[in-house]
């Protein structure tokens, strides 16, 4: 199904109270300047609008506060990695350097 505003075919939304669909980029442009449904002209209760608008802006922080978690637990598992190599690294060294004094 495609966008009656701009025809294209996106995933469209209930965004209005009358039960017309719009895709996301249409809807964002045409709310700020009306208050009306731009196929019926029927007008949005403001509590609708800001709820989709408080929707949007949560999924928003959501994926920013997923995003960062994830690079956040990347990080840990990775600086995990380098310490644990460091560490057999060292060992390995140790080792190395206690096995020539005792063949010395």
């Amino acid at each position: 199904m495609s966008c009656p505003v701009c025809y294209l075919d996106l995933p469209l939304h209930n965004n209005y109270n009358c039960g017309h669909l719009l895709c996301d980029n249409c809807f964002n442009q045409w709310r700020p300047r009306n208050n009306t449904c731009p196929e019926c002209r029927a007008l949005v209760r403001y509590e609708l609008i800001n709820n989709i608008l408080i929707f949007n802006n949560n999924n928003v922080i959501i994926n920013n506060f997923l995003n960062n978690q994830n690079n956040r637990i990347i990080n840990n598992h990775n600086n995990r990695i380098i310490n644990n190599l460091n560490n057999e690294i060292i060992n390995y060294l140790n080792n190395l350097h206690n096995t020539n004094i005792t063949t010395d």
